[in-house]
């Protein structure tokens, strides 16, 4: 008679669901990072870069590629209007503002704007 406590053999473990499971999500961050990369304004030859990256190392390549993308890369546009990623002839870097100095600024604009209203009501 088989024991009633060992599992069988098409019956999955805990540590056989959590590591497809685990799987699973590092296959779908991949895709995510690599439709992400096809729409981004890199060129070619840094995109093949980034497709590497991603490729040999599947956890951190997704995700330093989303961080740029979607944390650094706006920030640095917001700061340098100007500035693209595939020009490297400029190799100066500006000083970075801090997210509050970013945030300051914007509240410093929202109320002048408010007191420019003002003024044009009376």
């Amino acid at each position: 008679m088989i024991a009633a406590t060992a599992p069988g053999p098409l019956i999955p473990t805990g540590l056989e669901i959590l590591l497809q499971a685990v799987g699973v999500a590092l296959v779908v961050l991949v895709i995510v990072a690599l439709i992400s990369l096809l729409r981004s304004p890199l060129d070619p030859q840094r995109r093949l870069i980034w497709v590497a990256t991603i490729f040999v190392l599947p956890l951190v390549g997704p995700a330093v590629w989303l961080w740029w993308r979607y944390w650094y890369y706006p920030r640095r546009r917001q700061e340098q209007p100007d500035w693209d990623p595939n020009d490297r002839t400029k190799r100066v870097n500006l000083a970075r503002k801090s997210f509050r100095d970013l945030q300051r600024t914007s509240d410093d604009e929202l109320k002048r704007g408010d007191a420019v209203r003002r003024e044009q009501i009376r």
